[in-house]
């Protein structure tokens, strides 16, 4: 699965700062922290999903696919 790398990958793109997207999603960035950085190993469903919606993206795509190899 690729989730945390997927969530790296599309902050990096988007140059969003913890900060932004704690604004934008509503999730506080200590939370984010913790996904981003695989502090928490099961983030919450409700977190993935507005991560997912965040960065325009579908479930499927943000856990299982390597987003970084497709782009390239």
């Amino acid at each position: 699965m690729f989730l945390i790398q997927n969530l790296n990958y599309l902050k990096e793109q988007s140059g969003m700062s913890f900060q932004k997207l704690s604004s934008a999603s509503g999730i506080k960035q200590t939370t984010l922290k913790y996904v981003f950085t695989e502090k928490t190993t099961n983030p919450s469903f409700e977190v993935v999903i507005v991560l997912a919606k965040l960065f325009n993206i579908s479930l499927d795509d943000l856990v299982y696919k390597d987003l970084a190899k497709e782009k390239n």
